[in-house]
């Protein structure tokens, strides 16, 4: 099964840990639908976060079936 998170879904940071061999670090993110309940928790490096911005704007889109 793939994550059903996207490019641009927002989440929270829910721990930052280190990750071997590289010099980068790694963050868990745990992403939620519009209810609160957890869709997905993914680890991923620190160069696939970004800050929000003031031009950034909150987007609704279904999960497939498939992505559940």
């Amino acid at each position: 099964m793939t994550s059903p998170s996207r490019v641009g879904d927002v989440g929270t940071v829910v721990e930052r840990h280190g990750v071997p061999g590289t010099a980068e670090e790694g963050y868990s993110v745990e992403f939620f639908d519009m209810i609160g309940n957890t869709v997905a928790v993914v680890t991923v490096p620190a160069s696939a976060l970004r800050a929000p911005t003031p031009t950034d704007r909150p987007a609704v889109r279904a999960l497939s079936v498939l992505d559940r």
